[in-house]
């Protein structure tokens, strides 16, 4: 490797590298290339530069069998590590066989450290929920011991989950995870009902009932938010230990559910509200 480069890579100075690119692939007389370097000094954003420019070096190994995730791995440069991992993660198919390799290292280097998030608010076990690269979520839970599970404004990897249509195993891992909150109060029960997913509304009322009285910041329940879902209103209610307490909670308006289910069906574009019954009274008309 010409020395210009190795101390660029030491240094952090990315323009020598930018400037030397068709000279990245060079090794040391261990093997080691630029970002075997600058992944052991911990400088993330001269590892980005260099993937962009060369994307196998990621897989490249020295003399002593090391990537450059054993190297940042082993030396706890965790942004660095969480770099890695985004690029791993970036690209289809061979996204899901690179960020395994990656998260096999990871966990071989260092069972118990749990990775905590980047900047954007991320874990690996989030990023792999969220991406749907399963086999990684099945390496992350068996390997580590205590792996982090945070996403961006107070979510967790389980409100990911709520939102993928492939079923994951991570309800088995940690029950605890149905009544946790975002910053706007919503569970992952909340997410179910927004998105309309009656199946993991279900998988989460079987793991807890008690989390269909969970409110959000704004007072609401999960049946607030389902009213317009018949599928989600009826298994929360036929799952739920005091129906009359559901039924008359209040959101912060002072609306319980029956108000929403009232107010959508009355609204229908198709609710005839002047439809006489027997005793000839409308449907407002039998509210009051």
């Amino acid at each position: 490797m010409d020395p210009k480069l190795c101390i660029a890579a030491e240094s952090n100075n990315i323009d020598v590298l930018v400037q030397n690119k068709e000279k990245l692939v060079e090794l040391t007389p261990h093997h080691n290339t630029v970002l075997h370097i600058t992944s052991q000094q911990g400088h993330t954003e001269c590892v980005s530069k260099i993937l962009s420019m060369h994307p196998s070096l990621l897989h490249c190994v020295n003399s002593s069998g090391e990537s450059t995730l054993h190297l940042a791995a082993r030396n706890g440069k965790k942004d660095v590590v969480m770099a890695l991992i985004r690029f791993a993660a970036s690209d289809g198919g061979a996204g899901l066989e690179s960020g395994l390799h990656v998260v096999e290292i990871l966990t071989k280097e260092d069972q118990e450290y749990s990775y905590t998030a980047n900047k954007a608010e991320e874990t690996p076990l989030y990023i792999a929920v969220e991406r749907g690269y399963f086999n990684l979520i099945e390496v992350i839970l068996e390997s580590c011991t205590s792996p982090a599970y945070d996403g961006p404004s107070g979510s967790t990897a389980l409100h990911a989950v709520v939102l993928s249509k492939t079923r994951v195993k991570l309800l088995n891992w940690k029950n605890s995870l149905v009544k946790k909150r975002d910053e706007k109060g919503l569970s992952p029960l909340h997410y179910a009902a927004l998105s309309g997913f009656s199946c993991r509304t279900s998988q989460l009322l079987d793991v807890d009932n008690s989390v269909a009285y969970i409110s959000d910041n704004d007072s609401n329940i999960a049946l607030h938010i389902a009213e317009k879902r018949k599928a989600i209103v009826k298994y929360i209610l036929q799952n739920s230990r005091a129906i009359s307490t559901l039924i008359t909670q209040k959101d912060i308006a002072g609306n319980t559910p029956l108000h929403f289910l009232a107010a959508s069906l009355i609204r229908h574009p198709m609710a005839d509200k002047k439809a006489l019954n027997k005793e000839k009274f409308t449907p407002l008309d039998m509210i009051n």
